[in-house]
């Protein structure tokens, strides 16, 4: 205590001047500590408004808009960029406005208040917010909620997001292009990786997407295509791009033709990134184009072998009539009428050959009649085993009792021709051919049976199809099921099918039965040369072929008529007195105009002549739009004395 005693001892002891002076030197220290604490918050809070400065100068710089708003819709704070972005001239612009006005609908405010009560962080998300201008706009927006001072703020940022919706919009168009367009879309890497395609691809190949992507392109390519390799077709692409036709084949093994165009996608330094590919599938074009290039070729046979056929048959016509007006010849040795019979048997069959290649150039019309289908088959069988290989034995079963029907012998024939001939293909090492007639109720018919390789299920709803084939190349148009379907339904009758794979094939075809008597095979020729009909009516013979035109002449006049005979329209058209005509019998192929031609020309001078048209084509030669169709008579040459006699008497009672 003794340090006390003394400090207070001597503390009695300070003079009242000693104590102001102590009071003035604690108040000079106390003022000196608060200039300097004075100083440092000055400095303190300088430095504190230099930072926020710094901030809300960064806050101004930032290209995202950032704002802060009371839940009643004030802004406290905002920049620029938040002004720009929802279409205000300014900050100050933006703080005068209401934050709720840019919502689309009061609704989507409130639940955009609710989500931020209950979760108090809403992260980034997209929002269509209302421009001042009322266009809508769609920003990226990350908000909170906090409690300052007693109240609840709203903080957030946004962002302009409208570019980036347009572009998510293109590449949804795009894609949905790329689903809808026919065309192959692929996309693969300098690899020939595959990294993306369309959904034409993959119905085109067989395949789904995640089949393919991933693989090498080559998964589609046909190993032993000729066209070219897929480094030659890379090498071309990154060289400015292939366009060519190139084989590939789907997932089941099916070949395909397609015609291909590619191109590259390169960085923005020129380096290749992807190749495109856009293929379209023309096999199905390239299939209709080489039948269009047969149908060409047919046509252009047809009109040479319809020609042929038809200069045969005036060949025929001429042989037809010398051999007639032989039988009426008295005196002639027994072996000599034989040897014309034999002749005359001759014409007939090379008339049936003509008529079967008139029906090939579809240069004969339709000749209905009643037939017996046994005497047909017989007949046809014996034509077409000459045609048949040594390996191929063809037996025939006809039923006990005619087969009536009302047909076309001759196209009846084609498709008993085009059945054999597809049997006989169907067995390229030989077999058995079986044609049989066959009754049913109300229906009569025959079948073709074979002992080939048969035909699988999966195609044969394809069979009666034009052009489709199973024939190699070469080998088949695939028109002739097609025509014998058009045959078969012009007679009111149907094709069934059987087969077997492996095992043959049976084509039947059934034909309504013709009820209204029995038929003849064919119509009958007499032999026996006519009795004369005419009785001196003047007739006019034209006949461009000289041996036809003579023989003709001498069968007419024998007839009974008076005959002038010509060579063309030109030399008939230029006789005198043509208004004594009372026949015209033309052929109708003459040099310089038809025989149709010259009939009218000669029926406007003389409104009475009756017209008799003669062809080694069909009937369908006797009108033009109709004209003669009622007036003019035909003969298809080559006819008998017989049928020309008798068409010529009919037009003496008209």
């Amino acid at each position: 205590m003794g340090w006390f005693a003394a400090f207070s001892a001597g503390f009695v002891q300070i003079t009242p001047p000693e104590l102001v002076l102590f009071i003035v030197l604690v108040g000079l220290v106390s003022l000196v500590w608060a200039l300097v604490l004075r100083a440092a918050l000055k400095r303190r809070t300088e430095e504190l408004l230099a930072t926020e400065a710094r901030f809300q100068a960064l806050v101004e710089r930032l290209p995202v808009g950032v704002f802060r708003a009371s839940l009643d819709g004030k802004f406290l704070t905002c920049n620029s960029a938040a002004a720009r972005l929802l279409g205000f001239p300014s900050r100050e612009a933006m703080m005068d406005a209401s934050a709720w006005e840019l919502y689309t609908s009061a609704a989507e405010r409130e639940r955009f208040v609710n989500k931020l009560r209950e979760s108090r962080h809403l992260p980034v998300h997209e929002v269509m917010l209302r421009r001042r201008d009322g266009t809508p706009i769609w920003v990226l927006r990350d908000a909170s909620l906090f409690v300052e001072q007693g109240r609840e703020v709203i903080e957030g940022v946004i962002m302009d997001w409208s570019e980036v919706r347009r572009a998510q919009e293109e590449v949804r168009l795009l894609a949905h292009a790329l689903r809808s367009i026919s065309e192959c879309v692929s996309i693969t890497d300098t690899e020939n990786r595959i990294l993306f395609v369309n959904e034409a691809f993959c119905r085109t190949y067989g395949y789904e997407p995640e089949e393919l992507v991933g693989q090498n392109i080559a998964l589609v390519r046909l190993p032993e295509d000729p066209t070219p390799s897929l480094e030659t077709t890379l090498a071309q692409t990154l060289a400015g791009g292939f366009r060519g036709e190139v084989w590939n084949h789907t997932k089941e093994c099916r070949r395909i033709l397609i015609r291909l165009s590619t191109s590259v996608v390169r960085d923005e330094h020129g380096k290749p990134l992807a190749l495109i590919g856009v293929a379209r599938d023309i096999t199905a074009e390239r299939e209709r184009e080489e039948a269009l290039r047969e149908m060409q070729k047919l046509e252009t046979l047809g009109r040479l072998v319809g020609g042929i056929a038809h200069d045969f048959n005036n060949i025929l016509q001429a042989q037809m009539a010398l051999v007639q007006l032989l039988e009426g010849v008295s005196g002639l040795p027994p072996e000599a009428g034989h040897w014309v019979q034999q002749v005359e048997g001759l014409v007939h069959r090379g008339s049936s050959l003509t008529r079967k290649l008139l029906l090939f150039a579809r240069r004969e019309g339709e000749h209905f009649s009643p037939l017996d289908l046994n005497a047909f088959v017989g007949e046809e069988l014996g034509f077409l085993k000459r045609l048949l290989p040594e390996n191929i034995k063809l037996v025939q079963e006809l039923a006990p009792s005619p087969l009536v029907v009302n047909g076309d012998w001759h196209q009846l024939g084609q498709v008993l021709m085009n059945l054999v001939v597809n049997a006989q293909d169907a067995m390229p090492g030989g077999g058995t051919v079986a044609v049989r007639t066959l009754a049913g109720e109300g229906w009569v018919g025959f079948e073709v049976r074979d002992t080939g390789v048969g035909i699988p299920p999966e195609i044969r709803h394809k069979l009666f199809e034009p052009f489709f084939t199973t024939k190699p190349a070469g080998r088949g148009t695939g028109l002739g099921l097609a025509v014998v379907h058009g045959i078969v339904s012009t007679h009111g009758g149907r094709v069934e099918v059987e087969s077997l794979v492996g095992q043959g094939s049976c084509f039947r075809v059934w034909l309504p039965r013709f009820a209204a008597g029995e038929a003849v095979a064919k119509p009958a020729r007499t032999s026996a040369p006519p009795s004369p009909q005419g009785q001196g009516q003047r007739l006019l013979l034209v006949e461009d072929e000289p041996l036809a035109r003579e023989a003709l002449a001498n069968a007419l006049a024998a007839l009974g008529y008076q005959v002038t005979a010509v060579a063309s329209a030109e030399e008939a058209l230029a006789l005198p007195d043509l208004g004594s005509l009372a026949i015209l019998l033309t052929d109708y192929g003459l040099p310089g105009m038809t025989g149709l031609e010259l009939a009218a020309s000669l029926m406007s001078r003389v409104p009475q002549l009756k017209v008799v048209l003669m062809s080694g084509y069909g009937p369908e030669l006797a009108t033009i739009n109709g004209r003669f169709q009622a007036g003019a008579h035909f003969l298809q040459k080559p006819f008998s004395l017989a049928e020309l006699a008798a068409t010529l008497a009919k037009l003496t009672v008209q």
